[in-house]
């Protein structure tokens, strides 16, 4: 693969201005506050609150006085969460209405650029039957994070994994759920703050597997082998206890996606986003082979750190990806777009080691033993 363009010149070592994309590394926190039933909710005034350190909750009542909710934020930030948008959704079951609540999402984070991941509290809990409504609930998000190429990572429970799998939209799913300090603390969370860690480093290809979990020790099921590989299956990426080394998400998978990791997604989305913001200034300026060259040579840029970073594959860049120019100097009067193509190839994630052990016998009457090693 190779940029093409011949009006455009790519020199090495040309993408030095690193980060000229805003790196996205924030997480939302969407919390279903509980209220009486009323049908004339007011919510237009609620909006997302920024968190930047754990320290900034203590002048927050509605989260100071919440030990379950507390707790949350604390663990996203000592699991290296770096940011953190908190907004509250008034929620009561009965009164529920899917596109109040796509109207609501669209209007508090729209505009938060250095937004990447989506997580709940309190739609999901661990040992409740799951509701109708909720269930429409989690999908409308899904949804929005989807169209605005977000990642949303869902919580499940027992009534979920047994009876709604079917209804769970494109989602990053972790499980079993933690205790810590007498509150239950959902998986979301941690794998959130483990997301941000890494692109707030531009590690968006990286994986938040087998890293060490933070601050919590106990789990509320500890899973057999078997229900492991049950879970695995079925695109759940399961947590789990390693001796002497700790917590440790064990799992790269997406559930229903057409992207068979979060890496793989999450580099797309990265992508998608890194162009808007890199095209959207260049808008209604005067169409000129200029501008034109400028706007490749950013784009081009873009990718060149991506691949540098491991994000794309391949040994050399024009392996990496093609960038395409649909550009005409001739007819430059007569047109008012700009059009690109783009081909990339995404890294995947390594998943399976394998390593045959053979035993050589002294005897040379007897087959060698043979010993599988995986990991």
């Amino acid at each position: 693969m190779q940029s093409f363009h011949p009006s455009v010149i790519i020199r090495k070592n040309s993408s030095n201005n690193k980060q000229s994309v805003d790196l996205d590394f924030a997480t939302l926190l969407i919390y279903f506050h509980e209220q009486k039933y009323e049908h004339d909710t007011n919510i237009d005034n609620h909006k997302p609150l920024s968190i930047t350190s754990y320290h900034d909750i203590k002048n927050i009542p509605n989260i100071a006085n919440n030990i379950t909710l507390h707790n949350t934020i604390k663990i996203y930030f000592e699991n290296g969460g770096k940011s953190l948008y908190y907004l509250e959704y008034p929620y009561h079951d009965k009164s529920f209405e899917s596109l109040k609540l796509e109207q609501f999402v669209k209007r508090s984070c729209d505009n938060l650029m250095n937004l990447e991941v989506i997580v709940t509290q309190n739609l999901i809990n661990l040992d409740a039957r799951i509701s109708e409504n909720r269930l429409n609930a989690m999908q409308t998000l899904s949804f929005y994070a989807q169209t605005s190429d977000r990642l949303f990572i869902t919580d499940i429970n027992e009534d979920m994994i047994s009876n709604h799998l079917d209804r769970i939209e494109e989602s990053a799913i972790y499980y079993p759920w933690f205790v810590y300090d007498k509150s239950i603390i959902a998986p979301s969370i941690v794998a959130s703050a483990l997301h941000s860690s890494l692109a707030h480093n531009f590690h968006f290809s990286h994986s938040i597997a087998n890293k060490k979990i933070e601050s919590l020790s106990v789990q509320t099921e500890e899973l057999s082998k078997k229900r492991m590989e049950i879970l695995e299956q079925e695109g759940i990426n399961t947590i789990v206890l390693i001796p002497s080394k700790g917590l440790r998400i064990w799992g790269v998978k997406m559930f229903n996606s057409r992207f068979n990791s979060v890496n793989e997604l999450r580099v797309m989305k990265h992508i998608k986003r890194g162009l808007k913001s890199l095209s959207r200034r260049y808008l209604f300026e005067p169409n000129s082979g200029s501008l034109h060259d400028r706007l490749f040579l950013k784009i081009n840029n873009f990718l060149f750190e991506l691949w540098e970073n491991g994000a794309l594959s391949g040994t050399t860049k024009d392996e990496a990806y093609l960038l395409e120019s649909h550009y005409d100097k001739a007819n430059v009067n007569s047109q008012n777009r700009l059009d690109f193509t783009l081909h990339i190839a995404i890294s995947r994630p390594l998943e399976y080691i394998t390593i045959k052990l053979n035993r050589i016998s002294d005897s040379d009457d007897t087959l060698p033993a043979k010993i599988s090693v995986e990991s």
